[in-house]
């Protein structure tokens, strides 16, 4: 049995997910599981918890961004609000091909915020921001966003 919750299992598990990234191998199949196991580590208050989860998530290849919205079936995972509307086609005519959210995601938790980095960081969450409302994000993506923006709600920016 796998305990998700355990730093040291985390980050056993992520060390070993650089490796096999290494020989393309990936440690479990199913992409979806690893999401679902790790989704709580990504709001969790440990900055290294979410650091080796998110590293863990981004040795798996990258989902590709959603163009047809009729092959989703969103009932029962996402519900839209009256207000939302999604950003126009023309600032988000670059967002083909695949997603690389939790690169991002992986990017801005591993660069340790400073007066120096805070430009890079304001950049990152800029793009998750345009990626997030451009309506394209994969639903587990989008899962793995909202869990982690909890997140970094923890890092302290002093």
């Amino acid at each position: 049995k796998m305990y998700p919750e355990s730093l040291w299992v985390i980050k056993s598990a992520a060390s070993l997910c650089r490796v096999l990234f290494n020989c393309d191998m990936r440690i479990h199949d199913d992409v979806s599981a690893v999401f679902e196991v790790l989704l709580p580590n990504l709001r969790h208050e440990n900055h290294y918890q979410r650091l080796h989860s998110l590293q863990i998530l981004n040795s798996y290849p990258q989902l590709p961004y959603i163009v047809n919205h009729a092959d989703l079936d969103l009932s029962d995972d996402l519900d839209e609000e009256q207000g939302y509307k999604s950003v126009s086609t023309q600032e988000t005519k670059g967002l083909n091909g695949s997603c690389d959210i939790i690169d991002t995601l992986f990017k801005i938790e591993s660069t340790k915020p400073s007066v120096e980095s805070e430009r890079g960081i304001m950049a990152l969450i800029a793009r998750v921001g345009l990626v997030s409302k451009s309506g394209r994000l994969p639903v587990i993506y989008a899962e793995a966003l909202a869990n982690h923006l909890v997140g970094i709600f923890h890092m302290k920016y002093s």
